[in-house]
């Protein structure tokens, strides 16, 4: 068989291939899963021991920074109590103010050597708009005299005071950054500050080198040491410790910060995220490794299984689905890949010749019985006609109308030679003869009384119908609607149907008193009729005689028409008996 048929159907979610896929996917995914997971597992492990690692590092800096500050803020308060300062602070004479000045230069030198952190410290004397200060050797003239601008705008402005009160603030020298802490006793500002980038390098040399960016940040996220890269968010200052978090546009970076004890800033670390899991990269080559050797062998297990069991399946449930259509015909391949589906291939074929030769049989034997069905049913209905017929040649024969007689069995003659072919169908020509001949016997029965008018398309002339399928219901309505001395009219119409071309229509009514209703009721559902006489079968014979043959694509209507008001009965059926019924 061509296994591109196959591919016509679907598998349904309760049939065995359905599942068999849905379990292997499964278990891939769950293999998948748990790859995935050691890898994202081993990450997320190496990334918090890196993490918590450097945040201590980072915590310890921050702490002696802080540490720093505050020694320097004691060192302020206590010089509150100083006879150099108080002397400089109250004195009125230039000699005692210059010489408390100078005295109290020495003491601040030797400060800044001893605090290791604070870069410049200073003395302002806002009364006197005198500044003494102090410097480690790496600050020059030019920018301690910055530096003495920049506090001389700070004291000014009061920036120091109100919400930064007892804080380190932060001012800026061109593009560099200080922190500054200034104090104040009466008319007198005391404070130091340092340089930002001072700071960071310090840091770096005292074990920080392997961090990516390293810098000082305000509590709203601006960079004080212009150290950090461009970041996908805002740096944000936790008080306390928090998990990493991993940020960074171009390359990924994990972010630590600390939150400084002695202002609204922070210290802020990024460490490349390539360089921590360095470690990890031969792990992650064999986690890739793993999955590729995974996806070449769902492939090949995929193509296998289609092989070996879908394709297999897929022909056997063709070849059922064939045998459910009633195509016995059919036959699958006899050799598979797998023995098991060998067997079953030629167990189904056999099957089949052994089903295709039992129908033939059973078909043939079908075909007989309903040759002599119709055939007992056809001779029920000449009988009666039979009768009737022989009625009308006695009652001729007692008004002597030798004539007439001779024109009766003439016809009569006819009429026997259409019946007695044996046939179980015949052309709808010759039925409309075997009508017209048998009118004209009810004619000389009945003169004067009977007018048909036949419409009949010449298309149809050739279509074959079971015999006496419409003098049955002409012969019904002679029987029980003609009164001699009055005119019946019978019509006749013979056409296709205008909704299928090669159904064929057959209409019959008269204008007569019509079906009464029990008649009607029993015609339409298909039950026996009885009166007086007995049972009446004509019509239901016919019925049964083209169910027999049409089976379900027959369909038949009784009513009294809508403007005469006689019995009405529609017959549509196939114009190709062979086709529907095998019969001939």
């Amino acid at each position: 068989m061509d296994s591109k048929r196959y591919g016509k159907f679907r598998m349904r979610w309760r049939s065995f291939r359905f599942r068999v896929v849905v379990v292997t996917f499964l278990m891939v995914i769950i293999l998948l899963g748990i790859l995935l997971f050691n890898n994202i597992y081993a990450i997320n492990i190496v990334r918090k021991q890196v993490f918590e690692a450097n945040y201590r590092v980072l915590s310890v800096y921050m702490s002696n920074v802080d540490h720093a500050f505050e020694d320097m803020e004691n060192y302020f308060v206590g010089m509150q109590s100083n006879s150099n300062m108080i002397t400089a602070s109250s004195t009125n004479t230039e000699v005692t103010f210059y010489t408390a000045q100078a005295r109290l230069k020495k003491e601040l030198d030797a400060y800044v050597v001893s605090n290791g952190y604070v870069e410049d410290i200073f003395v302002y004397f806002e009364e006197r708009d005198q500044c003494i200060d102090a410097a480690n050797y790496e600050i020059g003239g030019s920018e301690r005299t910055a530096i003495g601008k920049m506090v001389r705008k700070i004291i000014e402005e009061e920036a120091y005071s109100q919400e930064n009160a007892g804080k380190w603030i932060w001012g800026w020298i061109e593009d560099d950054a200080y922190l500054i802490r200034i104090l104040r006793m009466r008319n007198t500002y005391m404070g130091g500050c340092v340089k930002v980038s001072t700071l960071v390098e310090r840091l770096r040399t005292d074990g920080f080198g392997e961090m990516e960016s390293l810098s000082f940040c305000t509590a709203s996220g601006e960079d004080l040491g212009n150290q950090l890269p461009e970041l996908n968010e805002t740096i944000q200052l936790k008080t306390d410790q928090e998990y990493y978090r991993m940020v960074g546009k171009r390359n990924s970076y994990m972010m630590l910060s600390v939150l400084s004890g002695c202002g609204d800033y922070g210290l802020v670390a990024l460490i490349r995220d390539n360089n921590i899991l360095e470690g990890l990269k031969s792990f992650r080559i064999l986690i890739w490794v793993l999955l590729g050797i995974l996806g070449v062998f769902l492939v090949a297990f995929v193509a296998a299984m289609r092989r070996w069991v879908i394709m297999p399946l897929d022909g056997l449930i063709h070849g059922m689905n064939c045998l459910s259509k009633g195509e016995f015909g059919i036959r699958l391949s006899k050799q598979a890949d797998c023995e098991e589906f060998t067997l079953v291939n030629k167990a189904f074929d056999n099957m089949t010749e052994q089903i295709e030769t039992l129908k033939i049989g059973v078909y043939e034997e079908k075909i007989r019985r309903q040759r002599a069905e119709l055939q007992y049913m056809k001779l029920q209905v000449n009988p009666h006609f039979y009768i009737n017929c022989l009625n009308i040649i006695h009652n001729l024969s007692l008004m002597k109308q030798n004539n007439l007689i001779q024109q009766m069995t003439t016809y009569l003659g006819n009429h026997l030679r259409y019946t007695m072919e044996g046939s179980a169908v015949d052309t709808l020509e010759k039925e409309i003869a075997c009508v017209e001949n048998y009118l004209k016997i009810q004619q000389l029965r009945f003169p004067d009384s009977i007018v048909c008018k036949m419409e009949v398309e010449d298309s149809v002339r050739q279509v074959q119908v079971p015999p006496l399928l419409i003098q049955t219901f002409v012969e019904n309505t002679v029987k029980y609607q003609v009164i001699a001395g009055e005119i019946t009219h019978i019509n006749i119409r013979l056409v296709r149907s205008l909704e299928n071309f090669h159904r064929l229509v057959v209409e019959i009514w008269d204008d007569g008193d019509g079906y009464s209703e029990k008649i009607l009721t029993c015609l339409v559902n298909d039950q026996k009729i009885f009166d007086q006489r007995g049972e009446h079968y004509g019509i239901r014979n016919v019925c049964q005689r083209l169910k027999l043959i049409y089976h379900e694509n027959v369909n038949i209507h009784f009513s009294n028409h809508p403007e005469t008001g006689g019995a009405y009965v529609r017959v549509v059926l196939p114009d190709d008996i062979v086709e529907h019924t095998g019969l001939s």
